[in-house]
């Protein structure tokens, strides 16, 4: 690939990523890390030590899948029953909890990817984001899903600050989860037999894929990719989606199927994956300097926690253009205790998207309107009809307490005559790139605790 469809590549990519359209599907071959001094790939270091464990051989270079390969020894041996090797790697994953998470991993958290989808059966996706976005808080949901299970992603779908999918199951002490080749085809067979989990599959099949390090087989990952997608992987239509693949794989026959003019699949050359992670990384953070490691920073007011703000909130409304000052605003809010409503798909366009956020700007108690020089661009933007949905909630607002909180974050003036009215006549915040003064902080915390607060009580 030449230097400009190499950079077309990854600007498409990274176009997709700030428009909150790109879900990851994370595989295996980002799992190195340290452990006891050395650099590990986990799943070749827990197959090592389940074969001790289990009295067979271990692993060796042939074995694509190491784990894999331990438990398929032990299965024929028939030694202790078909259970054990499931609770094993539960123990040993319990014992990986001790260990330092994958670098890939925690850089990969640093892009705002609001939904994971992991193939691995470790909880280190999870920890990473709890690490990065949280500050160590267990904050990242995780449905439960496995073998025979109803979980799926919740009503909102992945639109929390932070979601693992397990496609294939998490480790515990039941057979629900994979382990094997076999266990890998009951999940493909569950997904085609029941339709589930069906919300997550609805996601995917709006989003642009971005399949990083799976190292799966050839008809797994054609199993993927169609999954996926909503139409056959070879179709000529105008909303098909984009999607990527990030693998090390070697399995020209099927990078030939891949790049297929018609698959509308574009496919990194990767030597390393975690190289393409770093890459990724790289070029995001020199689009967006801002790092939720930067937001992790105290906020300077006294933090109250409220629970769950039940069908009300703060929707947070701005231009994609000022993503980075709309995310310390939300991070402020949401570090007072405030529920905030806070959506990076505004360039995901249809009827459907349009009622969900409709009716999420009904039931908001405060509409916080980000306002910059991009507010008064006269191209057709969606924030215009977030803030049109919002002008006619704030005609059924209490009288004594304002719904619409316009924050300004540069030196635009209110008194240019292009905004609406219902914008201008309402006292404008003025927070110089997203930094939120202390004072508006409190008076929106004050205000919320009022809305919260049941009718007819003191």
């Amino acid at each position: 690939m030449d230097a400009a469809s190499d950079a077309f590549q990854w600007n498409q990519l990274l176009d997709y990523i700030e428009a909150g359209l790109v879900v990851p599907i994370v595989g295996r071959d980002l799992l190195w890390t340290d452990i006891q001094g050395s650099r590990e790939f986990v799943p070749a270091y827990v197959g090592r030590q389940l074969a001790i464990r289990a009295g067979v051989a271990a692993p060796d270079d042939t074995d694509t899948d190491p784990v894999c390969a331990v438990v398929q020894r032990f299965l024929a041996a028939q030694a202790k029953g078909r259970n054990w090797p499931y609770t094993a790697v539960s123990q040993l994953a319990r014992e990986l909890e001790s260990t330092d998470v994958p670098v890939a991993l925690r850089k990969l958290s640093e892009v705002p990817f609001r939904l994971f989808v992991s193939t691995t059966w470790d909880n280190y996706m999870e920890r990473a984001l709890n690490l990065v976005r949280f500050g160590g808080r267990v904050q990242t949901i995780v449905p439960p899903y496995g073998l025979g299970s109803n979980a799926d992603l919740s009503e909102r779908g992945g639109d929390g600050p932070a979601t693992v999918f397990p496609l294939l199951g998490r480790a515990n002490t039941s057979p629900d989860y994979a382990l094997t080749d076999e266990d890998v085809l009951e999940f493909v067979h569950q997904f085609h037999v029941t339709g589930t989990p069906r919300r997550l599959f609805e996601t995917l099949r709006q989003s642009h894929i971005l399949l990083i390090g799976g190292l799966f087989s050839d008809w797994l990952t054609r199993f993927v990719m169609r999954l996926v997608r909503a139409n056959r992987l070879w179709t000529s239509t105008s909303t098909q989606l984009t999607h990527f693949f990030a693998d090390r794989s070697n399995d020209q026959h099927l990078l030939s199927f891949l790049r297929h003019p018609m698959s509308d699949t574009e496919v990194f050359t990767v030597v390393r994956t975690e190289d393409f992670v770093d890459e990724l990384h790289r070029r995001w953070t020199a689009r967006h300097p801002i790092r939720f490691t930067d937001m992790n920073a105290p906020v300077t007011v006294e933090s109250a926690s409220f629970g769950g703000a039940g069908p009300g909130g703060v929707f947070l409304s701005y231009a994609s253009e000022d993503y980075e000052a709309a995310a310390r605003v939300h991070v402020a809010l949401d570090r007072a205790g405030i529920d905030v409503w806070f959506d990076r798909r505004d360039l995901h366009a249809g009827e459907e998207f349009e009622r969900k956020i409709a009716a999420q700007i009904a039931r908001s108690y405060f509409f916080v309107a980000v306002v910059s020089k991009q507010s008064l661009t006269r191209e057709p933007r969606f924030f215009r009809f977030e803030w049109r949905e919002a002008e006619q909630r704030a005609k059924y607002a209490a009288f004594d307490l304002p719904y619409v909180l316009p924050v300004v974050i540069d030196d635009t003036p209110s008194a240019d005559d292009r905004f609406p009215a219902f914008v201008t006549k309402v006292h404008w915040t003025r927070a110089p790139g997203g930094d939120l003064p202390p004072a508006f902080i409190a008076d929106v915390v004050k205000a919320y605790r009022q809305v919260q607060r049941p009718q007819g009580r003191s």
